[in-house]
């Protein structure tokens, strides 16, 4: 028995992975991605525009592991944002949270004397999970992190 398109629904699951990338990472939906980049950000930083990255990326070695964000986009001001969507519980999200950051950190640092001041853009990973993350801290659903100078609590680098 074959069923007609009419009958399937008109709706998409926004929490599925078809639906999120088709609400947030597509050109003509862009705005509800800095919509929602906005809110998430709201008093640290301001999205006007973005463009659309590349979302694989493979190792430098043969045997290092592909790179895949679910979206990946630069702000006007050369910002990067990382957007990822997990529903199934994954035990070691935070590592993949620091090697998927760590990846991109990594790529934009610039060749020759360009890159002799290793200025970096500000990357933002932003994760909306379907699990707790701490399950300890069951209570707690927004994390923010920072690289501080243990000594005297100056914020070297703020990982939102």
């Amino acid at each position: 028995m074959s069923v007609k398109i009419s009958n399937l629904s008109k709706y998409i699951d926004i929490l599925s992975d078809f639906g999120w990338k088709f609400y947030f990472g597509r050109e003509e939906n862009k705005g509800n991605l800095i919509n929602f980049l906005n809110s998430i950000l709201e008093g640290e930083h301001v999205v006007e525009d973005l463009t659309y990255s590349n979302v694989e990326e493979d190792g430098d070695e043969p045997n290092e592991r592909k790179v895949i964000f679910d979206l990946r986009c630069v702000g006007v001001g050369g910002e990067v944002f990382l957007v990822e969507m997990q529903l199934q519980n994954q035990d070691f999200f935070f590592d993949r949270a620091v090697g998927y950051t760590s990846r991109t950190i990594s790529r934009l640092a610039k060749k020759g004397k360009k890159g002799d001041n290793y200025e970096l853009p500000p990357i933002y990973f932003i994760a909306v999970l379907g699990f707790r993350l701490d399950v300890a801290n069951s209570d707690k659903y927004f994390y923010s992190g920072k690289i501080i100078d243990e000594f005297d609590q100056e914020v070297l680098y703020i990982l939102s």
